[in-house]
């Protein structure tokens, strides 16, 4: 084990605590005040603790990422939240200011696409992180009669699947596809083969229940023909 925490307590949220974290796999803990206190713990920043921690890790890949789950991604709440962790350890404003960019290059896209998709839809509603769905037109399997290809329903697999993994994620997404394909193909610089389906927005929502719409849905007889 990387690290092991055996029965350990440290102040009145972190009681008898055992968990083994294993070199290799990520580990996600959801605990307000007590992910405080567990940080501290991790990083060998607290000794006055009852129980026994090891830490066997040798590496450099062990991450803090303190976030508010319901606005996380907004830009200006994570590097508010960003600023908050580092400043626990006391870290320098500079550093800070330079950790912070590094971390928002390598997880946001760079804003000139984000400019080109607001040029082309109004649907981003503020999310830093936009899937675009294409095929290779190329690259598909063709119907026999030759009159249509496997293209977007191959696309479209690939994107529900996109969703259904956000949402197991419990990441909030939005399926769009009030664009012009073309436009936006250009806008992206896309090659001449590849075709676009949809995006799908990421993030966090908030509204935590959907339009009304949403539940609206025509009667079965509506859309069923029996043969």
């Amino acid at each position: 084990m990387a690290l092991s925490f055996n029965n350990v307590t440290y102040k009145s949220n972190l009681k008898k605590f055992n968990y083994d974290f294993e070199d290799g796999k990520i580990t996600t803990i959801v605990s307000g005040e007590s992910l405080s206190y567990f940080t501290y713990l991790m990083s060998n920043l607290e000794k006055d603790y009852n129980g026994k921690i090891t830490n066997t890790y040798k590496g450099r890949n062990i991450g803090v990422v303190f976030n508010n789950p319901e606005e996380a991604f907004i830009f200006n709440t994570v590097r508010e939240e960003l600023e908050f962790g580092l400043k626990k350890y006391n870290y320098k404003v500079s550093t800070i200011n330079k950790r912070i960019e590094d971390s928002l290059k390598m997880v946001n896209l760079p804003k000139e696409y984000l400019d080109k998709i607001d040029a082309c839809t109004p649907c981003r509603y503020h999310a830093p992180t936009v899937l675009v769905v294409a095929y290779d037109k190329n690259n598909v399997f063709d119907y026999p009669g030759n009159e249509r290809n496997s293209g977007i329903e191959d696309a479209t697999i690939v994107a529900t699947h996109l969703m259904l993994a956000a949402y197991n994620a419990g990441i909030d997404s939005c399926w769009i596809n009030f664009f012009d394909p073309q436009e936006m193909k250009k806008a992206l610089d896309l090659p001449e083969n590849e075709e676009v389906v949809m995006m799908l927005d990421l993030g966090y929502g908030n509204q935590k229940e959907p339009l009304p719409n949403h539940h609206l849905k025509k009667e079965l007889a509506e859309t069923v023909k029996y043969l």
